[in-house]
């Protein structure tokens, strides 16, 4: 019995020290090495994707200093403490970038600058990025927003032309709509009208009388979209002839047929470098808005955004010159 014991225990001595032995050892602890790594590997994604996926982040927008500039604010929603880099792209272009150690921010954005550029101003995908600790993780979470657009289409009929403006985007909108038709340079206009309030993403309105020729046609909205602040205007040339304005001697004013074929507005004209300066009240406005100065008490102003009804867009700022045509 005692050779029988010392032979199996001198057996597992040999197995032991063996390269078999070795080799299942081996194995065994590559085994766990493995685990161990993916084990950590997993927390550490999780730390860090987790706060992604569950971080939302909430924007809004407002229209501050008469129009001039939006303020959009982001927060990030059910988060205690943050700590990281803000950063804003307006239509996919990084536009302004912050550090911050609270969990929200704002940024601004000059429709000014735009306007002074374009012409016009115009609708926007907006985007915000959050990279940096959430909570005490680390975590990226992003917010997005539309501005709408306007589109303005011009049908005619004899002498009477009809123009609707419809905003791009949005479910619904309530603000106040403008329209003037002014000779080329903007220096004189002939016909205007504005309305306040107004429920509907679209507006339209019809003129009669309009003489052969060439004219600037003006349109703007100045309200919110869906709740949110939305100042916009739009330029285009309209060109009116004998043929198509039911002033010619061969015409038979059968028109509802639809065989005049209106000249449909440019939406896209080229901006006037020089906007045409006013005088009085507006070099007056000009002047104080540059100092960040107030606005004359013959401008009424509007609780939403554009100052005067839908604004004084044009000579030089965002809003400073819708209002130049309709005084």
């Amino acid at each position: 019995m005692k050779r029988l014991f010392i032979s199996i225990f001198t057996l597992a001595l040999i197995l032991a020290f063996s390269p078999l032995h070795t080799v299942v050892n081996a194995e065994e602890n590559q085994k766990n090495v493995e685990e161990t790594v993916k084990n950590i590997e997993t927390q550490v994604k999780d730390s860090v994707t987790n706060p992604v996926a569950e971080t939302k982040m909430e924007v809004h927008r407002k229209s501050q200093n008469h129009g001039n500039y939006y303020t959009f604010t982001a927060k990030l929603k059910d988060v205690k403490d943050a700590e990281g880099t803000w950063t804003l792209f307006v239509d996919g272009t990084k536009y302004d970038t912050k550090k911050s150690k609270t969990p929200s921010t704002s940024f601004i954005y000059n429709l000014y600058e735009e306007y002074k550029k374009n012409g016009e101003t115009k609708g926007h995908d907006i985007k915000i990025v959050f990279e940096g600790k959430v909570d005490g993780k680390e975590g990226i979470a992003v917010g997005t927003q539309t501005i709408a657009d306007l589109t303005v289409n011009h049908s005619q009929n004899g002498d009477k032309n009809k123009f609707t403006g419809t905003l791009t985007s949005g479910k619904s909108a309530k603000g106040n709509w403008g329209i003037a038709i002014s000779d080329e340079k903007g220096k004189k206009v002939f016909k205007k009208k504005e309305v306040y309030n107004v429920k509907g993403t679209s507006f339209s309105h019809t003129f009669t009388g309009l003489k052969e020729g060439s004219y600037l046609v003006t349109f703007a909205y100045d309200g919110n979209v869906d709740g949110e602040d939305t100042v916009i205007v739009k330029k285009g040339k309209l060109q009116i002839t004998k043929e198509n304005n039911g002033n010619n001697d061969n015409n038979d004013n059968n028109n509802d047929n639809g065989d005049v074929k209106p000249t449909p507005i440019d939406n896209n004209p080229k901006p006037n470098p020089t906007p045409p300066v006013g005088q009085g009240t507006v070099d007056q406005v000009i002047d104080n808005t540059h100092k960040g100065g107030t606005l004359p008490k013959t401008a009424t102003s509007n609780p939403i955004g554009m100052v005067a009804g839908l604004g004084l867009l044009a000579l030089g700022g965002a809003v400073l010159g819708y209002r130049r045509f309709v005084k």
